[in-house]
């Protein structure tokens, strides 16, 4: 457990030098979160293709394999997609019968929404991601600066 540990910090830690803002606090309710990851604006050049990928979290004991939560994606309040995050179970490797297994578990959770930004001029955005659950809760990222060099 020590060394699976040490291993998601020390993945952290260099994945987090890839992203612009990761998982910066959120605006959330109660019960759903939503996180907005964008990549580093430092490379981007216009027309700059950004892919947005926004992470949920939900609070609900009942969620079931292939539950959907919507998430639309904004990008200085205008709208620039949406996509689902869809729940998943535990995800354990196979292996037969005295078969050494993997040292992977992927913990129950929402796959991450994604959109494709295309095209995107020169300037500076604000782009943030909106999460509704089917009952009516909703939750807001923090806004993400992203900069498009011409």
């Amino acid at each position: 457990m020590k060394t699976f540990l040490i291993s998601i910090l020390l993945a952290w830690s260099v994945c987090s030098g890839l992203a612009q803002a990761p998982f910066e606090s959120a605006n959330t309710t109660n019960e759903l979160s939503v996180w907005l990851w964008v990549p580093k604006s430092a490379d981007l050049k216009a027309p700059a293709t950004i892919n947005l990928q926004a992470y949920v979290q939900l609070d609900d004991s009942r969620l079931k394999a292939g539950d959907c939560v919507n998430v639309q994606f904004f990008s200085n309040s205008k709208p620039l997609g949406s996509d689902k995050a869809v729940w998943h179970d535990m995800i354990r490797p196979h292996a037969k019968p005295g078969q050494a297994v993997p040292m992977w578990v992927m913990a129950a959770g929402f796959y991450p929404a994604k959109c494709s930004w295309q095209d995107v001029p020169a300037g500076n955005y604000s782009v943030t991601a909106r999460a509704a659950w089917t009952n009516g809760l909703s939750a807001v990222s923090a806004p993400v600066t992203v900069s498009v060099l011409p």
